[in-house]
């Protein structure tokens, strides 16, 4: 069951890039509230601006977090659902759209591993 190994490392991978990005947004936010704390803005103008910025990180981080849990799922065959849904939210990027279409061969096209999900899993 190779691939199933293959695509749990994806997904870590997945979580990975979206780990970096929500350190970049952070850091893009903290440059963001010193230009502001320096042109002598209010707190609450502060507030209303990294708003957004704060957001974005905490979805980046759910998502970073779905696809662990998916990865963990996926390498004893089970979760192909939660796979299959983010599969689906990376058809529209360019490298998503490999991940996405590897991550339904595997799930639904691979006849090997198409059966070990619908068994349940791999009998440890």
């Amino acid at each position: 069951m190779e691939h199933l190994k293959y695509l749990s490392w994806a997904n870590y991978v997945f979580a990975g890039l979206h780990l970096l990005a929500v350190g970049l947004v952070l850091l893009m936010g903290l440059g963001v509230v010193g230009l502001m704390v320096s042109e002598g803005l209010y707190p609450a103008e502060v507030a209303m601006q990294t708003a957004p910025i704060i957001g974005g990180a905490f979805v980046m981080i759910c998502f970073s977090m779905l696809y662990v849990v998916a990865g963990s799922g996926v390498a004893v065959g089970r979760r192909r659902g939660l796979q299959t849904v983010l599969a689906v939210l990376n058809l529209c990027g360019c490298p998503g759209i490999f991940f996405a279409g590897y991550s339904l061969w595997v799930c639904y096209g691979n006849s090997a591993t198409k059966q070990v999900f619908d068994e349940g899993g791999l009998l440890e």
